[in-house]
């Protein structure tokens, strides 16, 4: 079993054939680009990085919409009721096609159904990060101090079922160890509770997460990755967490509405991402276009490794 650091992807949800008529004049207004999370956070930083060039590429603007909440789950239901004519897209994560078909009993939308699958966009490293004043310096020390004190210590997630949260219990069990869940709507807030000391540690992705270390606000003890970071060599990696490596990885993919005559849209948006470069120096964010059978699959093992977690998350 891997762990699943975030991976994004781009996803389009379903169209008519009737929306689909013009397509090889598209784009012909600005499109709209859904974060299903709150602004601020590791799926928000790469969206304004990625829609400005995309925007560039198409010759339209790209329009950063948030829509945080349940998880990604009410901005990926946003796309999925959108008119699917290919102007309203979806930067998915592993959590919202992998992780909360299995944690939510009624999901809003159909993850394999209502979405197209248009490019896996990037691949983030995630790192475990404290406040500067706790007392463990250390993996083996916050599992030792743990242990010592069950159920007093709150980790921070950006929501429940994300990829974060699921890193965080996976951490709880294969440590034997418990910690109280706190969930926040994004990233941002989450990691400003750390750094306020409201919570004390919390999952996060190298992308928002590096600054905040490298500035002193929060001290790093590991990374999901099985091997280093090149950016930060000395932060070792999380053994409990790396023997089990997806890497936690988070994926994000693009995505969108599902139609007979969306083929020369995809196909304009695809070729636009493929000239996107996306300059967040040192944070370990790799772009990574795949095609959507490779990146669907990952996403699909994030959904088995969330079915074993399963129990602890609904707790």
């Amino acid at each position: 079993m891997r762990c699943v650091i975030p991976c994004f992807f781009i996803l389009l949800g379903f169209v008519s054939p009737a929306l689909g008529q013009g397509a090889g004049d598209y784009p012909t207004k600005p499109v709209q680009l859904v974060v299903p999370f709150a602004s601020g956070g590791p799926t928000d930083v790469i969206a304004r990085q990625v829609g400005q060039k995309l925007g560039e590429r198409l010759k339209q603007p790209v329009v950063i919409v948030n829509k945080p909440g349940a998880g990604g789950n009410l901005g990926s239901a946003t796309v999925a009721a959108a008119p699917a004519d290919g102007y309203t897209l979806l930067l998915g994560t592993v959590s919202t096609h992998g992780i909360n078909p299995s944690l939510y009993k009624n999901m809003p939308y159909d993850h394999r159904k209502d979405f197209v699958a248009i490019s896996q966009l990037s691949v983030v490293p995630s790192v475990l990060v404290v406040n500067r004043d706790f007392p463990a310096k250390t993996v083996a020390e916050l599992i030792d101090y743990l242990k010592k004190n069950p159920g007093k210590v709150f980790y921070a997630t950006p929501g429940a079922g994300t990829s974060i949260h699921l890193a965080s219990e996976l951490l709880k069990m294969m440590s034997g160890t418990d910690m109280t869940h706190v969930p926040y709507k994004g990233s941002a807030p989450a990691m400003m509770d750390v750094i306020g000391g409201q919570v004390q540690l919390m999952f996060d992705n190298t992308v928002t997460a590096w600054p905040q270390v490298h500035a002193g606000k929060v001290r790093a003890l590991g990374v999901t990755t099985k091997q280093r970071l090149k950016s930060a060599p000395e932060t070792k990696r999380i053994p409990v967490i790396a023997l089990t490596s997806h890497a936690m990885d988070a994926v994000r993919p693009f995505a969108g509405g599902f139609g007979v005559e969306t083929a020369m849209t995809i196909d304009a948006v695809r070729k636009g991402l493929r000239v996107v470069e996306i300059p967040i120096d040192g944070l370990e964010h790799r772009p990574t276009y795949r095609t959507p059978e490779g990146f669907l699959h990952r996403g699909w093992q994030g959904w088995d490794i969330a079915k074993a977690v399963l129990p602890r998350m609904l707790r």
